[in-house]
């Protein structure tokens, strides 16, 4: 993957490149949110997890596209009985197995926290 600019810290004035926000330590993703009616502002939120930093990052999910391996499918569950809300609450990390467009980003996000070690209890917002 290339290891081009991705994302300017707006504190400390880093770039972070892709690859970072999914693979380094110091960028500690912490939740993932949805805006069902503007699906192309929903959010990751990251910690930049540096001395002096520390600083919570967003990017909207769909710059990560790319990454998830799997069918993101065209259906929202949002409002349904089958729809368990896990998208609309920063602090809900349990994983999602529902056929719904917003499931595969949060499976993509779980991914991340687990590369990195990470777990829900682990984890805090600034």
């Amino acid at each position: 993957m290339e290891n081009a600019k991705f994302k300017k810290c707006s504190k400390c004035g880093t770039w972070i490149s892709k690859e970072e926000f999914i693979s380094s330590a110091k960028i500690v993703p912490i939740g993932i949110t949805f805006a069902d009616e503007y699906y192309e502002i929903s959010l990751y939120y990251f910690n930049h997890a540096i001395e002096g930093c520390d600083t919570t990052l967003t990017i909207p999910v769909t710059h990560f596209e790319d990454e998830i391996k799997e069918e993101i499918p065209d259906t929202k569950l949002t409002g349904t009985d089958q729809c368990r809300n896990l998208c609309t609450d920063i602090d809900k990390h349990a994983p999602c197995d529902q056929r719904c467009r917003f499931a595969p980003y949060r499976r993509f996000l779980l991914i991340m926290m687990k590369n990195k070690g990470l777990h829900a209890e682990s984890l805090k917002t600034v």
